[in-house]
């Protein structure tokens, strides 16, 4: 068996391994990646204030004992006071009570999340480790992070195989397993690099704990970008859904006529 060939069935027996994961996690990641333009579309009267020119913002100690005092009952996780002047303070509440925003100079009560909070709160407990609760939260993450270092490894390993095949448009009329091939192999190529940020980044928030660094976090969601970050970021997304798919329906063709 040369090394090539080798390294050919490492990928397919990652890819059968960790198919229906990666689905997952890149289904749910082009769910999230408009998340913060449909948030502040839906709910911009809880998240935008009117910018008090002459008044500064309270500290986020200051604003930690407002929400204390509206909600003496209820432990307050954290309060978030974003750079822009114009965002409300977010409150996040403990015993899954969600959140709610403060004004940011005033310290006043705007309102509560939406269901479109919720929504997306589920879409990511989906993402990060398959919506599993209670004692199996930590297993379903521990197994979403390996399959993404699994995901790597077959980007890595897919472009060492495609290489040095010059494949890298779609062609016109092909059927069954050529046209699978064709298209795993194009958006294979295309992707790969973005694919590869993306999963990185995914691999250093999950492994390294760096979810205070905001940069990784925007680089992983595309946000790093802009509007055009997160548009390659879903459209990558989408790619991984094709690479699996048709990467499974080669599979099972090669290993079901292995047994015939």
């Amino acid at each position: 068996m040369t090394f090539r060939k080798l390294i050919f069935w490492v990928h397919l027996s990652m890819g059968i391994t960790v198919g229906m994961m990666v689905l997952v996690i890149a289904g749910t990641g082009m769910m999230l990646a408009f998340k913060p333009q449909v948030l502040n579309m839906i709910e911009g009267d809880l998240r935008f204030v009117a910018v008090e020119p002459n008044i500064p913002r309270l500290s986020q100690q200051d604003l930690l004992q407002k929400a204390r005092d509206i909600y003496p009952n209820i432990p307050i996780k954290k309060v978030v006071l974003k750079p822009d002047p114009r965002m409300s303070a977010i409150v996040k509440l403990g015993k899954d009570q969600g959140l709610v925003f403060l004004n940011p100079y005033t310290g006043q009560w705007i309102g509560k999340e939406t269901q479109v909070t919720g929504y997306f709160r589920s879409i990511e407990s989906m993402h990060r480790w398959f919506a599993l609760k209670g004692t199996y939260k930590s297993i379903g993450q521990s197994i979403k992070n390996w399959s993404n270092v699994m995901f790597l490894g077959m980007i890595v390993s897919g472009l060492y195989v495609w290489w040095p095949f010059k494949s890298t448009w779609f062609k016109h009329g092909l059927k069954g397993r050529a046209r699978a091939w064709n298209w795993h192999t194009v958006l294979g190529f295309w992707s790969a690099p973005w694919l590869f940020v993306l999963s990185f980044s995914g691999a250093v928030l999950s492994f390294w704990h760096a979810k205070n660094i905001g940069w990784v976090k925007t680089v992983h969601t595309g946000e790093v970008g802009g509007i055009v970050g997160q548009i390659v970021a879903f459209c990558a997304s989408f790619c991984a859904i094709i690479l699996v798919v048709t990467g499974m329906s080669m599979a099972c063709r090669r290993l079901f006529k292995s047994k015939r």
